[in-house]
């Protein structure tokens, strides 16, 4: 491009106020380039005019009521989940129990009757008789005996009666000693078990009561003999001797026929 033809295009861009008074070209290359210069730095003034209203005026109105609208939203948000405690609805696919079947639950639960657990009745022997026997004892308990004497040995020999058996502590009581003879046995047919302790023992065993019915539970023990003799007797340390019932020892009176005998009921709830 020619230098007149850009000096035209100048001229038009950028008029001068006067060109007549310019005095050569070279001046008036000079006067265009700065009106150039001039008209460019008043244009980035106005512009920046322009904007600063934008500054100044700060946020938008729009943007204010769009925050205030959020604000709401999580303010009523909090409110809802203060009123129902801060839980969440259930899925649908969770069952909901309606309030009527819990309390049908409710009560039948609280009706329901505890279990009765097995007793271990204390049973406690001394000279001459026994203590800690209940009135009824309920099936599935277990008597257990202590031996309180300082010096004699005793057991407690447990027998359930027959339903027809109307024989009172009396009569067992007053039945002489050859009843008890180990092949007729027609003192106790339906002998339950025995427990036998030395003075100041435990017996080592129990005996569970497992049908209801009349007991009798009594002593046969002779009197007056010394501990270990009836010891070695109805438990022999020696493994080659068969044990043998206390009351074949020579001896005084058995132990029921001092009064060591009693009568008890099993009932079955």
């Amino acid at each position: 491009m020619s230098v007149d033809t850009a000096m035209e295009r100048l001229r038009a861009a950028n008029p001068a106020p006067d060109t007549r008074l310019l005095r050569d070209e070279s001046e008036d290359l000079t006067a265009l380039l700065a009106a150039t210069w001039q008209r460019s730095t008043n244009m980035q003034t106005q512009q920046r005019q322009k904007l600063e209203p934008v500054h100044k005026r700060g946020i938008p109105g729009w943007a204010i009521a769009l925050a205030a609208a959020a604000a709401v939203l999580v303010l009523v948000g909090i409110a809802s989940l203060i009123s129902t405690g801060g839980g969440t609805e259930p899925a649908d696919d969770v069952p909901v129990i309606p309030t009527t079947v819990a309390a049908q639950v409710d009560t039948v639960t609280t009706v329901v009757p505890a279990p009765v657990l097995p007793q271990m009745v204390q049973i406690e022997a001394f000279d001459y008789g026994y203590s800690g026997f209940e009135s009824e004892i309920v099936v599935g308990d277990a008597l257990e005996l202590f031996n309180a004497s300082d010096t004699e040995y005793h057991n407690m020999v447990v027998v359930w009666l027959e339903d027809d058996d109307t024989r009172t502590l009396d009569d067992f009581a007053s039945l002489p000693i050859d009843d008890m003879d180990a092949e007729d046995r027609r003192f106790f047919p339906n002998g339950v078990g025995a427990l036998q302790a030395a003075p100041g023992e435990k017996a080592d065993r129990r005996i569970r009561l497992q049908k209801p019915g009349r007991y009798i539970a009594f002593d046969d023990v002779p009197q007056g003999l010394d501990a270990e003799t009836v010891r070695n007797v109805v438990d022999p340390a020696d493994q080659a001797t068969s044990p043998s019932p206390p009351w074949l020892l020579d001896g005084g009176l058995l132990g029921y026929q001092h009064g060591m005998i009693i009568e008890f009921f099993v009932i079955d709830e």
